[in-house]
């Protein structure tokens, strides 16, 4: 008799099968081998953590249960889409989070419906602060790396060590990642009114509210999942579960195109940019571009890597005085070298001052760590990349050395055509401060900062061919986005203590104001931030609530293909999972009527 006979008639045996198999190898046999007991293991290990999760956003047990059953449907047909294959917990917990907001946003256009009355907020928020309204929220915001072990050791209660196995890290790793989002969850809690200390975050966390899922419920979920997965119809779910399911998915569809999107726009922005300044570009057509983007949906993604500079960048921000130095051949005077030091933000600003001539100046920096030897690019204000200074450095052990040629200019000056040489040796007095004020450094090289600032309306037939124009709503006309983006440097002055530690080693390319008008609607303000992240330009906005401009923040990527002309500038936000108040598409710039 074989094994599968005998799972028939003991089921028990189902559980014997599975038991101890790894989450990674349980998505791995359902996904390359569509084996229903792998799964029906992966439905009873998260459950009680999925429905736990459904209860606290929902606070009904009927819509809970619905989105439990869309949860796990999702699953059924996006396995191979969780990354690290280990990580089904935080995985599941993310898909839970934003089904049951999804399932709150047709609750309350339902009401309106009924009630005739428009909503001002989407998602209404709780009165009084209650940790179970926001917990999920704030953890959603966490970086990924911090919220996967938070989900798998304090709400679904494994170890240490099986969790450090299951994501590939040392137990310490793990040990000091759940220390962190620990910390950083009890702060986020507290900017949203919920002051918990760590230890009683962690005992809410850990805590079990009668999450077990009902065994009826259960099985009904494993068969229609697997069912769903299999590409048949679903006859034993509600219309309304189907839907919820259908439009998660089609969520997660469009985020996979706006990264492929991405990468065809990335690549043709740069040849454009290249070439701006020698030939008039040919325009895109739109056929060959969406053609691009199918060609490019058939290729494995690349993984995304971390930025080689960030290290060398934490390494030089602080404060250097200058020890000694040579200019020209001649060594510098004690009367030169005192007072002479750099202040290296970690923003991306430099200020250099001689302290006896009181003379000071302003750059803004960037490092080129492949250059041999390593660079820093100092870019003046208001300067292009053509009146930039590159500086070769060498860090040592308390000491860096830079090295550079300046050009002189006039005057009959015999080392005009040469430049001068010099060369500067400096020691650390001071390390980089995550409590100091964040400053905007722009850099020329970057063309988001350089050319956000206007008007931009959404292009629905742009959209429409990249397959990305959202659902129209049949009870609301047609209207079209517009963005207004002003440039302000004292939003960086402002932001808060906390999103200043948040943000303490990015560099800021631009602040200000987005102004977001939906049709006839009056337009809503977000303060706003341009920043760096893993090399790329990320909008961070601030989503204010009652007299709070600093509520929440949520982000999204931005993408800027510039024409030859800015008025055919073209702009792509692609909204985080988490950022419901994004405005996503393609954007055209427009002139503002006065």
């Amino acid at each position: 008799m074989s094994e599968k006979s005998l799972v028939h008639l003991f089921p028990d045996l189902a559980r014997y099968r599975y038991e101890g198999v790894p989450d990674d190898a349980l998505v791995g046999r359902y996904v390359h081998e569509r084996d229903e007991g792998a799964f029906t293991e992966l439905v009873q290990r998260h459950g009680a953590m999925v429905l736990a999760v459904c209860r606290r956003v929902l606070r009904n047990s009927a819509d809970a249960d619905d989105v439990f059953q869309a949860t796990f449907m999702v699953l059924a047909r996006k396995a191979d889409a969780i990354r690290p294959a280990g990580a089904v917990g935080p995985w599941l917990h993310g898909v839970a989070f934003r089904t049951a907001r999804e399932a709150l946003r047709r609750a309350a256009r339902r009401r309106a419906k009924e009630s005739r009355v428009v909503p001002r907020e989407p998602i209404p928020e709780p009165v009084a602060p209650d940790v179970r309204h926001v917990l999920d929220a704030e953890l959603d915001r966490l970086p990924k790396a911090f919220a996967r072990v938070l989900v798998l050791c304090d709400m679904e209660g494994r170890t240490r060590r099986d969790v450090a196995a299951l994501l590939d890290l040392p137990e310490g790793t793990v040990a000091s990642r759940l220390a962190r989002a620990r910390e950083m969850l009890a702060a986020r809690l507290t900017r949203r009114g919920v002051g918990l200390s760590v230890g009683a975050l962690a005992t809410v966390l850990s805590a079990d509210p009668g999450a077990a899922v009902p065994p009826e419920l259960l099985a009904g979920t494993v068969r229609s999942a697997l069912t769903f997965g299999a590409g048949r119809t679903v006859e034993a779910v509600s219309p309304s579960v189907l839907e919820l399911t259908n439009t998660v998915l089609r969520a997660h569809s469009t985020r996979l195109k706006f990264l492929i999107v991405g990468l065809v726009v990335a690549v043709a922005g740069v040849g454009g940019w290249a070439a701006m300044s020698e030939t008039r570009p040919r325009q895109p057509d739109p056929e060959r571009t969406s053609s691009a983007i199918s060609d490019v949906a058939k290729q494995p993604q690349p993984v995304p890597v971390l930025n080689p500079a960030a290290a060398l960048r934490t390494q030089l921000a602080g404060v250097w005085k200058v020890d000694a130095g040579v200019r020209d051949g001649r060594p510098l005077t004690d009367w030169e070298k005192n007072g002479f030091r750099f202040d290296f933000n970690l923003s991306g600003a430099l200020t250099i001052y001689r302290g006896l001539i009181q003379d000071q100046r302003a750059f803004t920096w960037t490092i080129e760590p492949n250059a041999a030897p390593p660079t820093i690019v100092l870019t003046p204000p208001n300067a292009n990349a053509v009146g930039a200074v590159r500086v070769a450095f060498e860090l040592r052990e308390g000491s860096l050395t830079l090295s550079w040629d300046d050009p002189q200019t006039g005057r009959g000056n015999p080392r005009a055509a040469r430049g001068v040489s010099s060369r500067l040796t400096l020691s650390k007095v001071a390390s980089a401060s995550s409590s100091t004020e964040l400053v905007v450094a722009p850099a020329a090289q970057n063309v988001v900062g350089t050319r956000l600032a206007g008007s931009w309306e959404a292009d629905g037939a742009l959209n429409g061919r990249l397959g990305l124009a959202a659902e129209p709503d049949p009870d609301e006309p047609p209207s079209k986005t517009t963005l207004t983006f002003t440039s302000d440097s004292t939003v960086a002055r402002d932001v808060p203590a906390a999103y200043r530690e948040l943000f303490a080693e990015k560099r800021v390319y631009l602040s200000g104001v987005m102004a977001v008008a939906r049709g006839s609607r009056k337009p809503v303000s977000y303060r706003f931030l341009l920043i760096e992240h893993a090399g790329n330009a990320l909008l961070v906005y601030f989503v204010p609530h009652l007299r709070d401009e600093w509520n929440c923040e949520e982000a999204a990527t931005v993408m800027l293909v510039p024409g030859t002309e800015r008025e055919k500038d073209l702009l792509f936000l692609s909204a985080f999972e988490n950022a419901p108040h994004a405005p996503v598409g393609g954007f055209r710039r427009v002139e503002v009527k006065k």
